[in-house]
């Protein structure tokens, strides 16, 4: 190999055509100072170094000469005859032509290449020799440039993989008879619209001459309308992506004299190769400058822009609030953290999410109670009074359907009422996890017969009478002194005190007294009841007669019947 980098401007100029030549030299000298951040702090793009990707590194070939040991003769031209003859031999350091010298150091005075066995030993076509060159990673390539020490190949080919383990690809062909040997005519361009990862069959490097030195430079670009818009061709990223090549030298040049089978005619048709350069970029996707072993000494990109991946390819876990993107001289395309309020180290990227807001960072896991895309909300039944407070339990009653999560009011059930959802609504009964009933109206009262024994002295109580407005009393009912007033707190008495005679009814039987509020007290007048016993009906066949929610304003209770210990019921507060 005559350089370690390649990147001088006379080699520069006879391998590439000139503006891709300026592109290489360009990136050679700003990529490796590039940094990935400017001075105030900024992300922009980087790249590493342009170098040399073939310099140092292994190369297999499927036929080498010297084993066992060979003659060789050099080719002084179809007139002379192969005078001048040599050995090869793979034991021998002094002698021996083996991969090693594809890729490595060495001056233009002291020559050094790699050989294969002359024709004498069949490797013409339809027999191949194969080279290949593992990089160990990914890389962007611009130009791939072999030095022959003999003839150029009549046929041969490049192919590469994209990915390690992937397929082989074709790259790039050369040969006088493209269509005999690859079903490919010649072509060296492609017009806008046609697919840009297509193979080229180039014919221009096919001839003998000259018969030691002939370069053949193949420059991944040229002849590709998207190359000037690199940035902006997926396509062409993908096509210059190399982590393999592999060259397939299918047939040698000759004069023809190869017919005759003179042995020393055929000791003078050989490959030989002195040097393999591969020009490019280890691939970081425009979010490294530099590229360096990782702990299993493979070679990774040192990723920033809160990158992460073999080549930058994808974003950090908790950096997911947009989808990654390739680093172009335009823009960075830093990734983005997720917001999560501060409750959350984890995240993924929801792509609906960043379609209808802008930010696809999914918060998982969030803390302190909290709950939402961005743990900016609580978890159901838990509330706060500031939007960077503690989430709060609501303490809903069971029967709740969870709670403001700003106020902390419960939201209810149907029937149901209070702060935390714990007791019925005005002219509901019969609290539960389903909510509670409406009280059935006049019309609708349910009259079931049951047996009560009744108490002497349970005829007569403290409360108001109505008379009118209520179809299904009997007509003597008994007139009492008008309501007193109600003041706030007795009128919350009054109906906590109501609810209470509501669940009361609902219980089996009439056996059980109501008994004094342990929690509201002695209710006010007007809620005093003096009997659990609520009966409406004539002589000894009482029957059973529910509180309804029809009296006007105050706690009103109309007596019924013959005797003093029969009593109907109509207790409510409007």
């Amino acid at each position: 190999l005559s350089e370690a980098v390649w990147g001088s401007e006379a080699d520069c100029g006879m391998a590439l055509a000139p503006w891709l030549c300026l592109l290489a030299l360009l990136g050679l000298r700003a990529g490796g100072s590039s940094p990935c951040w400017d001075p105030r702090g900024q992300p922009r793009r980087c790249m590493p170094v342009f170098e040399n990707a073939a310099f140092g590194r292994a190369v297999r070939a499927t036929n080498t000469c010297g084993s066992p040991p060979e003659d060789y003769c050099l080719h002084m031209g179809v007139h002379h005859a192969s005078a001048l003859c040599h050995r090869c031999d793979a034991t021998d350091p002094r002698h021996h032509h083996n991969a090693s010298f594809l890729t490595d150091f060495h001056s233009q005075e002291e020559s050094t290449w790699w050989q294969s066995q002359s024709m004498a030993f069949g490797i013409q076509y339809p027999n191949s020799v194969n080279i290949t060159l593992h990089l160990g990673k990914s890389y962007e390539i611009t130009y791939v440039r072999l030095k022959f020490h003999t003839s150029r190949p009549e046929s041969f080919a490049i192919y590469k993989r994209s990915r390690a383990g992937g397929p082989w690809e074709p790259f790039q062909f050369y040969s006088a008879s493209c269509q005999k040997t690859y079903g490919r005519r010649p072509r060296q361009f492609l017009r806008p619209g046609e697919d840009e990862q297509v193979a080229f069959c180039s014919d221009e490097f096919s001839d003998i001459s000259p018969l030691s030195g002939g370069n053949v430079a193949f420059s991944t670009l040229e002849g590709r309308p998207s190359a000037y818009n690199f940035d902006g061709s997926p396509a062409l990223q993908e096509w210059v992506t190399v982590t393999d090549l592999l060259i397939s030298l299918n047939r040698l040049n000759t004069f023809g004299d190869d017919i005759f089978k003179d042995p020393k005619v055929l000791q003078s048709y050989y490959y030989a190769i002195s040097d393999f350069s591969v020009g490019g970029r280890c691939k970081c996707n425009g979010h490294a400058s530099e590229c360096a072993p990782d702990e299993a000494g493979q070679l990774v990109c040192v990723c920033q822009h809160h990158t992460a991946g073999t080549d930058c390819e994808r974003c950090q876990p908790f950096f997911q609030d947009r989808p990654w993107a390739r680093g172009t001289a335009e823009a960075a395309h830093e990734c983005l953290p997720c917001n999560c309020s501060g409750r959350s180290e984890e995240c993924f990227y929801d792509r609906e999410l960043f379609r209808r807001s802008g930010h696809g960072g999914h918060c998982l896991n969030c803390r302190d109670n909290t709950a939402g895309p961005h743990c900016e909300s609580c978890r159901q039944n838990y509330y706060r009074w500031e939007p960077q407070g503690a989430c709060q339990p609501c303490h809903c009653h069971p029967a709740g359907a969870g709670c403001h999560m700003l106020t902390g009011q419960c939201s209810c059930q149907p029937g149901v009422t209070g702060r935390k959802c714990d007791r019925c609504q005005h002219g509901f009964f019969g609290f539960s996890a389903r909510g509670c009933q409406l009280l059935p109206g006049p019309t609708e009262l349910p009259l079931p017969r049951v047996s009560c024994l009744l108490r002497a002295g349970e005829g007569r109580g403290t409360a108001c009478a109505l008379l009118r407005g209520h179809s299904t009393l009997p007509l003597h009912c008994l007139t009492v002194p008008p309501c007193p007033p109600v003041s706030g707190l007795q009128a919350d008495r009054l109906k906590a005190r109501l609810q209470e005679v509501e669940e009361w009814l609902q219980k089996p039987g009439c056996d059980t007294h109501l008994g004094k509020s342990a929690m509201l007290g002695d209710a006010p007048r007007g809620d005093g009841l003096p009997s659990p016993h609520l009966l409406r009906g004539k002589g000894n066949s009482p029957s059973f007669h529910p509180f309804h929610p029809l009296l006007p304003q105050g706690a009103v209770m109309c007596w019924v019947g013959a005797r003093r210990s029969q009593v109907g019921a109509g207790l409510s507060v409007v």
